[in-house]
């Protein structure tokens, strides 16, 4: 059993590029193993080479801060493509 957190989370939906070889239940154990604050990952989409992942940040014992989460998800990017080659899809506008 745990607790409702009085604290609220930081949801936000992220678009990988992945390669090929590369399956779902890796990129999901190093996400999930990065840092305690990744409290939930989803599966949202996949197209093609690009997986989309839905995911909650919450820190259980202070209201967690949107600097907090660009630190937690640059060491996920830095994680994702040291170990796997994974990176984030890139939006280029025309």
């Amino acid at each position: 059993y745990a607790p409702i957190s009085s604290f609220n989370s930081i949801k936000e939906d992220l678009t990988l590029t992945i390669p090929d070889g590369v399956n779902y239940p890796e990129i999901y154990q190093l996400i999930t193993g990065v840092d305690k604050r990744v409290k939930k990952l989803q599966f949202k989409d996949i197209y093609q080479n690009f997986l989309t992942l839905a995911i909650e940040y919450l820190d259980t014992e202070k209201q967690i801060s949107s600097g907090q989460t660009q630190e937690i998800r640059k060491k996920i990017f830095e994680e994702l493509e040291k170990k796997l080659g994974v990176k984030l899809k890139m939006q280029y506008k025309k």
